[in-house]
């Protein structure tokens, strides 16, 4: 996903101009202020602007501004349609109004509309050539339509503008990326973790080049930095460990989905992490600890039955070579499956018991 600077950019840009008191009991302040704040409430919003607009004295400028402000109060509501109907309104009143272009340039986005997109952010940097949220925003239109280098063009003139805007660098490593530019994009993404060290897409990105380059060690030390910048974050040392897994790093995988079981948000989450790290001790050939972590995720477990956890518990008498329980185990999950064909995984662990059976049953010569 490439990430779009939305309408927000504009708080306090926009002053409605003066106009006459409206009937008693009602003052123009206080519909003025209901109008300019859309992100608040913008059904209120709406109606505030049009009774503003009803207000047929009003000069030119000032009915442009309740258009427009009633054009981004739509937009909140993605009732695109109607937002660029008032953003045109707003610009057909005033001309020179840079916000309204700006703010149906990310309408037209929306719409994927990006040619007209573009043509509203020309716009607003013959304005203001020193605007780079419409550089970022135009770059995102290029980029949507396939063209990269006009796209990393605007995404630089954006930077050179505001080297601080973490999405910007993000977007161009993106770019870079399309193109093949690997090097490049790294840079970008680096850059972009750099400034904002919790940006999670960046990680990914560095993650998938480093994959492709077959350089798994340095994916996996981009996953460590991911998971030290969001030390609570549960799904960050999962991801750490389903890495580590497919690099036989069972001993760290384990490490970390005991982490991620820690701080897991619910008892669900939890079980499933436990059984995460079951496997972690499967590759380990840790027939204790695989036992201990199949018996606490069917203690907490909220899934009944939990075919995850069953299943594992057959594992470990398959391990201990305790054929006899196994067995029983596993024709145990077969019962499970057809009694409660509803339940979570039903049918995928009833089919792994059946397979296992067959496999011991062929092992054991009957």
């Amino acid at each position: 996903m490439l990430w779009r600077l939305g309408v927000a950019v504009l708080a306090g840009m926009m002053m409605t101009p003066g106009a006459p008191p409206l009937v008693a009991g009602e003052t123009w302040d206080k519909l003025r202020n209901v109008c300019q704040q859309p992100q608040r409430d913008p059904a209120a919003a709406v109606r505030a602007c049009t009774r503003l607009i009803t207000q047929h004295r009003a000069p030119r400028k000032t009915r442009a501004s309740y258009h427009f402000e009633r054009g981004r109060a739509w937009a909140a509501q993605k009732r695109y349609g109607k937002a660029v109907a008032d953003l045109g309104r707003a610009i057909e009143l005033d001309p020179d109004n840079a916000a309204a272009h700006y703010v149906r340039g990310v309408v037209w986005d929306e719409l994927g509309e990006y040619d007209k997109a573009i043509a509203d952010y020309t716009r607003v940097i013959k304005f203001n050539p020193e605007f780079a949220v419409a550089y970022h925003n135009r770059g995102v239109a290029w980029a949507s339509k396939g063209d990269y280098d006009k796209a990393i063009a605007d995404y630089t003139r954006a930077i050179e503008r505001a080297p601080e805007r973490a999405p910007t660098y993000y977007n161009r490593g993106r770019a870079w990326s399309d193109k093949g530019e690997h090097d490049k994009a790294i840079a970008d993404f680096e850059r972009t973790i750099a400034l904002d060290p919790t940006f999670a897409p960046a990680y990914g990105k560095l993650v998938d080049i480093r994959t492709a380059r077959n350089e798994p060690e340095k994916a996996m030390a981009v996953l460590e930095r991911f998971a030290a910048a969001h030390p609570s974050s549960a799904l960050a040392r999962r991801t750490l460990a389903v890495f580590q897994m497919r690099l036989k790093k069972y001993q760290l995988a384990a490490r970390n989905f005991r982490r991620a079981a820690d701080l897991a948000r619910d008892a669900r989450e939890k079980r499933d992490r436990l059984i995460d790290l079951g496997h972690a001790y499967l590759g380990l050939d840790d027939a204790g600890n695989l036992e201990d972590s199949a018996r606490e995720a069917l203690k907490i477990t909220p899934l009944n039955p939990d075919f995850h956890a069953l299943h594992h518990r057959a594992l470990v008498f398959l391990m201990k070579k305790d054929y006899p329980r196994a067995r029983t185990r596993l024709r145990e999950i077969v019962r499970l499956s057809r009694a409660h064909p509803a339940a979570f995984e039903a049918a995928r662990y009833g089919k792994r018991a059946a397979d296992n059976l067959r496999r011991l049953s062929k092992m054991k010569g009957e």
